[in-house]
């Protein structure tokens, strides 16, 4: 994976070495002989750490939803964005206090515009960077620094730069995200359509089975039945019903054979689903699958595999959840599926095409499913037992 690559591993080593050097040429270039220069370099450092405290913040892998502090539940957004403001008041106040042409300055404006796509969408990321631009070029022009537009012109090549990096960087990661969904997914599909190939061929053999051996030895045993009663001969009679008996016991293993084959050919929704719900990002996903739940009919193991499918992305896409739960059993009336998670939902549940498609799929099997909010997504979904019978 590619948080245990090397390439990760050196990031972290550069970004730790690039903040070694802001903060060397920060405080370096401020005397510290008099009071009014300690004075300055302690406000200095405050800036650094308040800085780096608010880089933390917005640049943080996990996000802010996984910790147990309820107030971060849902605003893991509104965080990095706080984050990021207060890296540019903070850059603001060390402006203040360093002298123009600090090198320190400039990168912390580098380092504020690579933080911008993390925060805002494309669009606004690209007017905010234009405005550092626009702000960097006139705090430099008016510090009256005698190469201040050449630094400004640095500065902002630069700022762009680290823009679109950053901006590269995030689609990538966008990027294997998808790839990775759409490789769960389609595992899971194959082991579902494995497993319905393998339920029709059973099917099939028992059918064959039941169709044609066991009705030939139907017809085998009435005829030695009829034989039994025609021999006059004792030793003729006995092997008669000695060959009647042991059709009779040929038939029975055949009819078990088949009802073996039949009980088989039950399709196991739990190994699609186990291979859906791994490694899900940012979603612990919980699975509760009864051992009685038996699904001939692929149809049916398909609607509620879809339909597990669908919980799982609307909960990612709206419901801000960390854990989702997900129960099914089975009783005498048909199988049930129940699915909750841990979100916030403020609005009502809009019923898209999503929800409209996994309606539809249950009803056609003669089931019902409900959609709720209760905190987090909530949903019920029930198919009868002549729905799931092959």
């Amino acid at each position: 994976m590619y948080q245990n690559s090397l390439a990760q591993k050196l990031e972290g080593m550069l970004g730790y070495i690039a903040w070694s050097v802001v903060c060397y040429l920060t405080l370096s270039a401020h005397p510290t002989d008099t009071q009014e220069g300690i004075l300055r370099l302690i406000s200095i450092v405050v800036g650094l750490l308040l800085f780096i405290v608010c880089f933390y913040l917005t640049t943080r892998d996990n996000p802010y939803n996984k910790t147990r502090v309820h107030i971060f539940n849902q605003y893991d957004n509104r965080i990095r964005k706080l984050g990021y403001f207060g890296q540019l008041i903070t850059m603001l106040f060390l402006r203040t206090l360093n002298d123009p042409g600090v090198a320190a300055n400039t990168l912390l404006t580098i380092a504020i515009a690579a933080q911008t796509p993390i925060c805002f969408s494309r669009l606004t990321s690209i007017f905010i960077v234009l405005g550092l631009i626009l702000l960097d070029t006139c705090l430099n022009l008016l510090s009256g620094y005698e190469d201040a537009m050449l630094i400004a012109a640095v500065s902002g090549a630069f700022q762009l730069v680290a823009f679109r990096m950053a901006q590269r960087v995030i689609q990538e990661i966008i990027a294997r995200e998808h790839i990775s969904t759409l490789n769960r997914e389609l595992v899971a599909t194959q082991e579902l359509l494995e497993q319905s190939t393998k339920q029709s061929e059973r099917l099939r053999i028992s059918r064959d089975l039941h169709d044609g051996l066991g009705h030939n030895l139907t017809a085998l045993i009435l005829k030695l039945q009829y034989l039994t009663y025609i021999c006059k001969e004792d030793d003729c009679k006995e092997s008669a019903v000695e060959a009647h008996m042991l059709a009779k016991h040929l038939l029975q293993d055949v009819r078990e054979s088949v009802s073996q084959m039949r009980e088989s050919a039950a399709l196991h929704l739990k190994d699609a689903l186990d291979a859906l719900i791994t490694q899900v990002p940012s979603l612990n996903i919980s699975l509760q699958y009864s051992d009685d739940v038996l699904i001939g009919n692929s149809k049916a193991a398909e609607t509620l595999f879809r339909c597990v499918q669908e919980a799982i992305t609307n909960t990612l896409k709206h419901s801000n959840a960390t854990k989702m739960d997900i129960r099914v059993y089975q009783n005498s009336d048909g199988i049930t599926v129940e699915v909750f998670d841990n979100g916030r939902i403020k609005t009502e549940i809009a019923e898209g095409n999503g929800l409209k498609g996994m309606r539809e799929r249950i009803e056609s099997l003669g089931g019902s499913v409900e959609f709720f909010i209760n905190n987090g997504f909530n949903m019920n979904l029930f198919v009868p037992a002549t729905g799931v019978i092959a």
